[in-house]
């Protein structure tokens, strides 16, 4: 990289500056934005205030100034650098001690109960519970080698379940940060309850894993799933899953989204920001309005849209508005793609009795959440705080295809 001086136009949506400093010019790198309450996007470095990113925008850095700075953030010194990003067309200026290659996570992690075979013939069903994502965390050695020792030694071809022994469940537990102790607390989704098992009541079994056709098995560790066994005592149906000391859950806040249909352009509506509205537009730009849809909960308002294009791709844009505070707290465009599609609407003229979305207070001590929009078939769904300081709630699903 080379020290050079230069100059050069930062625009912004207030107007442009005429900046010179001296700036390194570095191969752009992509990094998250690790402030809880967002990251201040400035029209140069400690300079005037544009706009803020998100909590978890991946940004593109492509300038590094020689301007250094130690803050002061919850009694912790952040040292950092002053640093050029990416902005739509333009160039603005973020403190990059509030930046992270790694996405802020959250700090409860749930996972799904699902039916499973215990026996290659299809002959029994087990519930389980499935930590095969925390459980397949590899170490490495200075040259990259997987260093991490498997637990399985002996692979039994005739059944394609292998009950861990004493040694094995140890190992299991210590690699997914389980103790014997933890509960592993169930929310009935459907039933709105929660059902607790002890961990030290439940066995830990290895299954083949559901995606891989038998001609494809190397009978090695990762063509197996990692959890525990619930046995028949519990009836698979929708849930969410937590490990731990103490239950998360709240009971009797969660509520299915039963939409109204409204003929309604949200485009045109009065509590967008004419920004928004533009940004949308340009979004939106070739997609005609099929379908708008309303509920309502308390003091939200939800509206769903759903849009398509000549082609027959579809976007649908949710936007939920706080009639008490009068604002918009959360705002997105959902796209299908290869490897997500829009979950059906269940509205009050149809009979949808399958999935659908849900809202309201799931997690004690967060805000409401809503889920349930789109359904993944590379990767896990999430659960969305409406809470910008939150970052999404991640379902552990284990998607290996």
């Amino acid at each position: 990289m080379k020290y050079i001086s230069v100059v050069f136009l930062v625009f912004s949506w207030f107007g442009s500056n005429l900046l010179s400093q001296n700036i390194i010019i570095q191969e752009p790198t992509y990094l998250y934005v690790s402030a809880k309450s967002g990251l201040n996007y400035r029209e140069k470095p400690k300079g005037k205030v544009l706009g803020k990113f998100p909590l978890n925008t991946y940004v593109k850095v492509i300038y590094r100034t020689e301007i250094q700075e130690t803050i002061i953030d919850d009694e912790k010194n952040i040292k950092g650098t002053w640093v050029g990003v990416e902005h739509k067309k333009d160039t603005v200026y973020v403190f990059d001690g509030f930046l992270s290659e790694n996405q802020v996570l959250s700090d409860v992690k749930l996972y799904y109960a699902s039916p499973t075979y215990k026996q290659n013939n299809g002959e029994f069903r087990t519930g389980f519970v499935n930590l095969s994502d925390s459980f397949f965390r590899y170490e490495y050695d200075e040259e990259g080698n997987n260093i991490t020792k498997p637990i399985l030694e002996i692979y039994n071809d005739s059944n394609d379940t292998i009950t861990l022994n004493n040694k094995q469940r140890k190992q299991f537990l210590e690699r997914t940060k389980v103790n014997e102790t933890d509960s592993l607390f169930i929310y009935d989704i459907t039933n709105d309850k929660v059902l607790c098992f002890y961990v030290k009541n439940l066995p830990v079994i290895a299954c083949i894993n559901i995606y891989f056709s038998p001609r494809e098995y190397k009978r090695e560790e990762f063509d197996y799933e990692f959890g525990f066994d619930l046995g028949k005592n519990f009836t698979i149906g929708s849930n969410f899953i937590f490990v731990g000391k103490n239950n998360p859950f709240v009971t009797g806040e969660l509520k299915p989204i039963i939409w109204k249909e409204i003929n309604k352009n949200l485009i045109d509506n009065t509590i967008l920001k004419d920004s928004i509205t533009i940004n949308l537009k340009n979004e939106l730009r070739g997609f005609s309005l099929k379908n708008s849809y309303f509920f309502s909960q308390s003091n939200l308002k939800y509206y769903l849209q759903d849009f398509i294009d000549e082609n027959y791709s579809r976007r649908r844009l949710l936007l939920i508005f706080d009639a008490q505070k009068e604002q918009i707290i959360h705002l997105e465009i959902q796209k299908e793609t290869e490897g997500i599609s829009f979950n059906a609407i269940k509205t009050i003229d149809n009979n949808i009795d399958y999935g659908g979305q849900f809202t309201g207070k799931l997690i004690k001590n967060k805000n409401d959440v809503f889920f349930g929009f789109l359904n993944y078939s590379f990767s896990c769904p999430s659960i969305t705080v409406l809470d910008k300081t939150e970052p999404k709630i991640p379902i552990l699903c284990d998607n290996r295809h």
